[in-house]
């Protein structure tokens, strides 16, 4: 009998239940930390802190890779691109939720023309539009449409970007997350010298 030749931890992690239980433990700990906070919960700030995280992952796997090579953790890396992808989304939509309830009808409404606001409502609108894709019956169906349609990662990324430096101002903090994906994709351009492609 054949056995599966990869480490017990990536066959583990490949079982697609576990590591959505692995993407959704940031959930429970936002939960729970807001519930044992002294103060007001930080829902807000958390729900998009997470969503970024895992939009800075999800668009690092492609320089990585071509950074270390065909690793067998690379493979398994890029194989579940698309969940982080989602889950960035599901954070992201975690996040407005949030903004909608600490928010009457008239701040929602201002929202909209607010220079800090509107980068995230536009990002927020591109994910959606990759996360209503992302399943292999839309990729089949669109065919090459489907690449073309995940070009809007880049927009979407600058201006996720964007409204993350006018809301959240700590700018070291942001620094330090986003640094390693800015030298992985500078890199990433001046080593091909072309268009960049996710590769999704």
């Amino acid at each position: 009998m054949l056995t599966d030749p990869r480490p017990l931890l990536q066959r583990l992690f490949s079982n697609t239940y576990v590591f959505w239980l692995l993407l959704a433990l940031p959930a429970v700990y936002i939960v729970a930390d807001g519930k044992l906070s002294a103060g007001r919960p930080h829902y807000l700030r958390d729900t998009g802190l997470v969503s970024c995280w895992f939009f800075i992952v999800t668009l690092m796997i492609t320089p990585l890779a071509m950074l270390v090579g065909a690793t067998p953790w690379m493979r398994w890396l890029k194989a579940q691109r698309r969940y982080l992808g989602v889950a960035s989304f599901a954070y992201a939509t975690l996040h407005l939720l949030v903004f909608f309830k600490d928010n009457n009808a008239a701040a929602i409404l201002r929202s909209f023309v607010r220079p800090t606001i509107v980068p995230g409502w536009i990002a927020f609108v591109l994910m959606a539009a990759m996360a209503a894709t992302s399943f292999d019956a839309a990729v089949r169906g669109m065919g090459r449409n489907w690449k073309r349609l995940q070009q809007i990662v880049y927009p979407a990324a600058i201006l996720t970007f964007l409204h993350w430096v006018l809301t959240d101002k700590n700018y070291l903090n942001i620094a330090i997350y986003t640094g390693p994906l800015i030298l992985l994709t500078i890199w990433r351009l001046t080593r091909t010298r072309t268009p960049l492609d996710p590769d999704i």
